[in-house]
């Protein structure tokens, strides 16, 4: 009788947090966002027939699909000192990877992609790969990256990550540094800003952090790194 207790609570703990992250993307998000939440990649595809059907997608920006690295996702989060409070925001999100990590760890994820293939499949992974609890922090949403800089799904973002290419880094400059002035943690993976000084960075200088100060590493609660106390 115990355990059917503990269970029972454990239910409501868990319909209460899916409750909240409702809540919270609904007040970021539109009504054709939440009707396109309900576009997956069919069962019947592969992910690679998936991301083909994306390169020949019509588009007026056409963007080539580069998968970033499986564990990027770790080193986002001892980088940026990620926590469970943060909302990781991928710009060009592709297959979801990033995105789908970060909510398996327990921070919320927010992929922005033009393709709405590829968002499709993102969705589809994310409800293939995550468990409910999950499932509820995690949206695909799609976006024109040049007119995102007063979207409520951009601005909710507390960590940006960016693997594009130099032209859409260039176009992305003024509302990336505009979020590091407001506190946003902004990593960037092999395409960077290199006349701006990185405030930290990762993988031999591969991945850098742009923020307003530097993120020690130390393991924190919930297993996620976290600033140490007495460094600047």
């Amino acid at each position: 009788a115990e355990a059917a207790v503990l269970k029972e609570g454990e239910a409501d703990t868990a319909a209460g947090s899916e409750d909240s992250e409702a809540a919270f993307w609904s007040a970021i998000t539109t009504d054709i966002d939440r009707a396109n939440d309900l576009d997956f990649a069919p069962d019947g595809t592969t992910d690679e027939e998936e991301e083909k059907k994306a390169l020949v997608e019509p588009r007026q920006v056409q963007v080539p699909l580069v998968k970033s690295p499986g564990t990027m996702m770790s080193n986002i989060r001892a980088l940026a000192a990620v926590n469970n409070d943060d909302v990781v925001l991928d710009l060009g999100c592709g297959d979801g990877r990033v995105v789908i990590e970060a909510a398996r760890q327990g921070a919320r994820g927010l992929g922005i992609d033009y393709s709405r293939v590829l968002l499709a499949l993102c969705r589809r992974r994310a409800a293939k790969t995550l468990d409910a609890s999950a499932q509820a922090r995690v949206r695909f949403l799609e976006r024109d990256f040049r007119s995102i800089a007063d979207d409520p799904a951009f601005r909710c973002a507390t960590v940006i990550y960016t693997y594009l290419l130099p032209e859409i880094m260039s176009l992305l400059r003024p509302v990336l540094m505009e979020a590091v002035e407001r506190g946003v943690r902004v990593v960037t993976f092999y395409y960077h800003y290199d006349d701006i000084k990185a405030t930290d960075e990762d993988l031999f200088g591969m991945l850098r952090l742009y923020a307003k100060e530097k993120m020690r590493k130390g393991v924190g609660e919930n297993g996620w790194e976290e600033e140490e106390e007495g460094h600047g």
